[in-house]
């Protein structure tokens, strides 16, 4: 067997492919600043044969995004929808410096509270907390603002909806964990302002 060299090994094959003398380089290519928008290239497969051969390259078709289950936050007869920042689901992850939210605040009075809903549907756990963003400004990608500085995190219940907020008025990151056993898991966060 020939001397094997590789950056980044991919795939749940790899294993067999490196016991049948192959490996597997996997990275991602992209236009944008914003990591959920990479492109994975195809993937190349190299054989390096019997000692003193060539090697041989072989590309396979370029592995299907997983589509991500957004998660939508209603309150008073209005809803944002977010897309999830750090994740790993379907064959796709995705790791982001900090949380990633909606770039404009939405608007929550204390009295009404809110209600979360997933499109992957609820989750087999939930982490979820609040974050004071007095004073602090968040970077954008992609349209939306990822917050790599932030203020004290106010823990919260284990639920996504919340009957009634119990902050003063200000701008706050609502953030969820939800991870999906056998499917991966998600990260949100809400940029919401507390009037």
């Amino acid at each position: 067997m020939g001397t094997k060299f590789v950056a980044i090994i991919a795939g749940a094959s790899a294993a067999a492919l490196l016991a049948a003398g192959s490996v597997v380089a996997f990275g991602f290519a992209t236009g944008s600043d914003d990591p959920a928008e990479a492109t994975p290239p195809p993937i190349k497969t190299v054989d390096h044969g019997a000692e003193g051969t060539l090697p041989e390259v072989r590309e396979t078709e370029t592995p299907p995004r997983p589509e991500v289950p957004r998660a939508v936050l209603s309150s008073g007869g209005r809803s944002v929808t977010v897309e999830p920042g750090t994740r790993c689901w379907g064959n796709l992850c995705v790791d982001y410096v900090g949380p990633v939210s909606n770039l404009e605040p939405f608007v929550v009075e204390r009295a009404q509270g809110f209600t979360v809903t997933f499109e992957a549907g609820p989750p087999t756990e939930m982490y979820v907390g609040w974050v004071d963003l007095a004073g602090v400004e968040p970077g954008i990608t992609g349209g939306r603002a990822v917050w790599m500085g932030s203020g004290p995190v106010i823990e919260g219940a284990g639920e996504a909806d919340v009957a009634s907020i119990d902050l003063p008025p200000g701008r706050y990151l609502y953030t969820v964990f939800a991870p999906y056993a056998g499917r991966g898991d998600l990260s949100y966060a809400v940029y919401l302002e507390v009037r």
